[in-house]
């Protein structure tokens, strides 16, 4: 792979949903792989979700890993 297209970074705009499905797959891969982009992944979706750091419904401000690092609504 070309070195300056490894680390261009991209944008992509997918639903919740479908940000949990590709975290659900990171998570049944090695922890030490994959780790760096499930958190910036939630990171990301977090400020999205929630960009004033209001607490949600549930109470939470933040997207938080859970058992399968879903991201929540």
């Amino acid at each position: 792979m070309n070195n300056n297209v490894s680390n261009q970074e991209i944008q992509l705009n997918i639903s919740v949903e479908e940000a949990n499905v590709l975290l659900e797959a990171l998570g049944e891969m090695p922890f030490k792989k994959v780790f760096g982009l499930v958190g910036k992944i939630q990171q990301q979706a977090s400020s999205q979700i929630n960009p004033q750091g209001e607490p949600q419904a549930n109470g939470k401000a933040e997207v938080k890993p859970q058992k399968h690092m879903a991201v929540h609504e």
